[in-house]
């Protein structure tokens, strides 16, 4: 099993559409699909329901989907976390705003966006930093 293979079948379960996913993964999609049918064996289970119309997941693909997900942001999370060991540095969002958006409109705005950095990287902290921070450029 190759993080490529597990990389093209979660394009496949997000996407659940063959030719979207090769789309976004640029790959032919025969080879997106001889890839998923190549993981399907090795693993001795169908991944995805498939008819003409549509691609659903199976019981096992939604699990094996789940723990893609996490093994795919894992990786991430290591080889950002190895360059930034070895003097790389690490890509980071700094958000400064005052005290009453950080409890109504910001957690709104970020929202489906910070659920999404978290589950990608697991990295994402809430910081409240005082008047000071902001005045010494600590947030620049």
């Amino acid at each position: 099993m190759e993080l490529r293979q597990l990389s093209y079948f979660k394009a496949v379960a997000e996407e659940l559409h063959f030719g979207r996913a090769a789309a976004r993964v640029r790959i032919a999609q025969p080879a997106l699909s001889n890839h998923v049918m190549a993981l399907e064996r090795e693993l001795g289970c169908a991944l995805f329901i498939r008819s003409t119309r549509r691609v659903e997941l199976t019981r096992a693909g939604e699990t094996f989907y789940d723990r893609c997900v996490r093994i795919l942001s894992e990786v991430d999370l290591t080889t950002e976390l190895t360059r930034a060991a070895g003097g790389s540095r690490m890509r980071q969002i700094k958000i400064g705003t005052v005290y009453p958006a950080t409890i109504g409109m910001l957690p709104i705005r970020i929202g489906a966006s910070g659920v999404q950095f978290r589950s990608r990287r697991g990295n994402l902290r809430d910081t409240f930093k005082c008047l000071n921070s902001i005045k010494s450029e600590e947030l620049g």
